[in-house]
């Protein structure tokens, strides 16, 4: 009653990634398994957040009929706090979920660009920048084993064309050109941070 008619068309891809993930992945089953288990716990934890933050954002609603927050969709600004919230969890866990960051960004990637080909291809919505940014993302997760660096060029890119030509969404949502720049600033830090981390050692 309450769900999203876009929900399915957002989850699908997620299941596409794992399960290529599963099959196509030259690594050992126990550690695919953690990783899949571990993203899945991340995705399953952020969807929890980004259903629930609207309780918040529009706690006006809330408090004159609360039922009546159901039927509102969660939009861009919870999008935005759930991802914070879920970088800071993901932070706080940093010793379990550094070593498997290559294998969370593989399978974004993966999961995004089955979402525009579904969205733009399939069903004639969305725009050609998401799908071509989309595609770059996927391929330069395959080419490059250095995924902070790579989330750090594709956030650049993206804030750029979102300044210059147009808005890049993710998952039908159009984010600010400065939600891109702030992700590959806040990836670019990590990587000083580890750098620094190394070499004191």
């Amino acid at each position: 009653m309450f769900i999203q008619p876009l929900f399915g068309v957002r989850v699908a891809p997620f299941i596409i990634a794992v399960i290529i993930f599963c099959f196509f992945t030259e690594k050992a089953k126990s550690e695919r398994k953690k990783s899949m288990d571990s993203f899945i716990s991340l995705l399953a934890t952020w969807f929890v957040l980004f259903f629930s933050i609207k309780f918040v954002t529009k706690w006006e609603i809330f408090i004159d009929n609360p039922m009546a927050v159901l039927a509102y969709p969660s939009g861009t600004q919870e999008f935005y706090i759930a991802s914070v919230i879920l970088m800071l969890v993901a932070w706080i866990k940093r010793a379990d979920h550094l070593p498997r960051f290559y294998d969370y960004i593989l399978m974004l990637s993966i999961s995004l660009f089955s979402y525009t080909v579904i969205t733009r291809l399939g069903l004639e919505n969305g725009h050609w920048v998401d799908l071509v940014l989309a595609a770059i993302f996927l391929l330069g997760t395959l080419l490059f084993r250095n995924p902070y660096w790579l989330v750090v060029g594709i956030g650049v890119i993206s804030g750029v064309t979102g300044l210059f030509i147009y808005t890049p969404t993710i998952l039908g949502y159009r984010m600010h050109a400065g939600f891109y720049l702030l992700m590959a600033g806040l990836v670019l830090i990590l990587i000083f941070r580890k750098k620094e981390a190394t070499t004191g050692q």
